[in-house]
């Protein structure tokens, strides 16, 4: 007889990978459609910010329970103006691909009105302020964004006092060993201790 075990079922979103162990990683999307829509998303947004968040295996990660933050320095894609070109950003994602693996991994983009220049970078989304915050600063980020949609002055960037100017240090980790260790079971984003 066939072994009728069940096939491991695909998370839908980040938050139902960490806390439910059981369930796998989807196929991540290809460069091309992460690249689209992370500058559909960017282009359309209004408000007094403008950006996106995409991750490869969910998609857009807005009004998810989590903070995006950048740990890598002089990866930064700078773009003039405040309309991004999906070419632009798909070849982003192909020179950084190794970088886009971790589950928490998104494509960002933030346009910086002050500068009339959009920016992308790899960032990875953390639960905890407190950790969001600690690794900004660690690595000298100007700030950590809130993807909390609906939260009232929760959905917003939040400054970390950093320059984005300081070069990498060649004393830090590797990128993938500068975050904490993925945690996933039941109630593990509820932990008091990452808040």
């Amino acid at each position: 007889m066939a072994d009728q075990s069940e096939v491991p079922r695909a998370a839908r979103t980040l938050v139902e990978y960490i806390t439910d162990p059981t369930t796998v990683l989807p196929d991540p999307m290809s460069t091309v459609e992460a690249a689209d829509r992370s500058a559909a998303i960017h282009n359309s947004a209004e408000g007094p910010t403008v950006g996106s968040s995409v991750s490869p295996y969910f998609g857009d990660s807005a009004g998810q329970p989590f903070f995006a933050v950048s740990v890598s320095k002089g990866l930064t894609l700078r773009l003039p103006g405040r309309f991004v070109d999906q070419r632009d950003i798909d070849d982003y994602l192909v020179d950084n691909s190794e970088l886009f693996t971790d589950p928490r991994s998104v494509l960002g983009t933030w346009y910086d009105e002050e500068t009339d220049t959009t920016l992308v970078d790899v960032s990875y989304l953390i639960h905890g302020r407190r950790t969001a915050e600690h690794l900004a600063r660690r690595f000298d980020q100007i700030a950590i964004y809130s993807l909390h949609g609906g939260v009232p002055d929760e959905d917003r960037p939040i400054g970390t006092g950093g320059t984005g100017e300081v070069p990498e240090d060649p004393s830090w980790p590797p990128y993938q060993s500068r975050l904490p260790s993925l945690r996933r079971a039941r109630n593990v984003l509820f932990d008091k201790q990452e808040s």
